[in-house]
């Protein structure tokens, strides 16, 4: 039995180091302490597992330290570890152990998992495999191996992993430019424990993504004024405190405005509602309009039944150019109306315009 539950613990640590890596897209949110329990169903046992993962950014490496509490006969085991690398695809983990040699295996980023041992040097065990689902916050997962001599019951059980004092993922990052030249990021602060937000930037859909700077505690906007013109970019948004981080944030993308040309008004010569771009789109688009002189504005999303979506806009505006993102993350798939009405107050008279969006899910 003692043999049993040595490699029984072995599959929890083959089992996490595939399953920790699956669903990570900020590596760094691996970092701090992993707690949880395994059961073996096969011997009704149990005991603890604390984990302590430190993470090499530069190489996009994680580095595991486990203790595992409880087994049949009390005796403690050898200390284990678990070396994980990031890819763009996947993840290779690789646990180590005085024990029992080195064991591989390898998953992707689909919220479930399935692995097996390879290279166990123990021949008295085979058919080591595990199963399971997990977010960036917890663990959940079966396994089954069978042990010498053949013909004998698999052994089976569950284990379980935790992630203590984690830090909330932003959500509904948003952009918008305004003025022109300037990109303002907006997103919904989710955490209650950070110490500030990092903001990633990358020139779609080619680049890398490299950090912009940093906001403090409780921030929700950030301004980007380096773009240039006519350009798209991509932004996404991680919290972090002092022992580890979030998940990124949704991306959003955006095209800056055009440079002005020789002898165009930078004022608008008319009122004017431009088609939303992108569209068909999926979850947001942006809404331009031009505004020739001061007036009351008003922009409003409708169902094409005539249902009231959004008010995006009402107040009043100087003239210029201008630009909205609608959100349609809470919104069936469809084709909505865009309804602009602008009021001069110079003169009182009203411009009335509509545009179709095609939202695609």
């Amino acid at each position: 039995m003692n043999r049993s539950l040595s490699l029984f613990t072995l599959l929890i640590f083959v089992t996490a180091a595939v399953i920790t890596h699956a669903q990570v897209r900020n590596i760094s949110s691996l970092k701090g302490t992993w707690t949880g329990q395994w059961v073996n169903s096969y011997y009704q046992s149990s005991g603890s597992i604390t984990v302590n993962i430190t993470v090499d950014v530069v190489h996009q490496t994680a580095h595991g330290d486990w203790t595992v509490g409880g087994n049949i006969l009390g005796t403690p085991r050898a200390p284990f570890s678990t070396n994980n690398t990031l890819t763009s695809t996947g993840f290779t983990a690789n646990f180590n152990s005085p024990i029992w040699g080195d064991i591989s295996g390898t998953g992707f980023f689909t919220g479930a998992y399935s692995g097996s041992a390879i290279n166990c040097p123990n021949t008295n065990a085979s058919n080591i495999s595990a199963t399971g689902t997990f977010t960036n916050l917890t663990i959940n997962g079966t396994f089954t191996f069978n042990w010498a001599p053949a013909g004998s019951s698999p052994i089976h059980g569950t284990v379980t992993l935790t992630k203590q004092n984690p830090v909330g993922d932003p959500t509904n990052l948003a952009l918008n430019e305004n003025p022109k030249g300037t990109i303002n990021l907006t997103w919904k602060d989710n955490a209650a424990n950070e110490t500030g937000f990092r903001i990633e930037r990358k020139t779609s859909p080619s680049g890398s993504w490299t950090q912009m700077g940093t906001v403090g505690a409780n921030a929700t906007a950030y301004a980007d004024n380096t773009v240039a013109t006519e350009t798209q970019y991509s932004y996404r948004v991680a919290a972090y405190s002092s022992t580890t981080e979030s998940e990124y944030s949704n991306v959003d993308s955006l095209k800056t405005l055009a440079t002005a040309v020789e002898g165009y008004e930078t004022i608008p010569s008319d009122y004017l509602l431009l088609q939303n771009y992108p569209n068909p789109f999926n979850p947001s688009t942006v809404i331009r309009y031009d505004l020739p002189r001061e007036s009351k504005v008003k922009i409003s999303v409708y169902t094409m039944l005539g249902k009231l979506v959004s008010v995006l806009k009402n107040e009043l505006q100087s003239e210029g150019q201008y630009e909205l993102r609608f959100d349609g993350s809470g919104q069936a798939s469809g084709i909505y109306l865009v309804k602009m009405i602008a009021e001069s107050t110079e003169s009182g008279n009203k411009f009335v315009d509509y545009k179709k969006m095609v939202l695609i899910k």
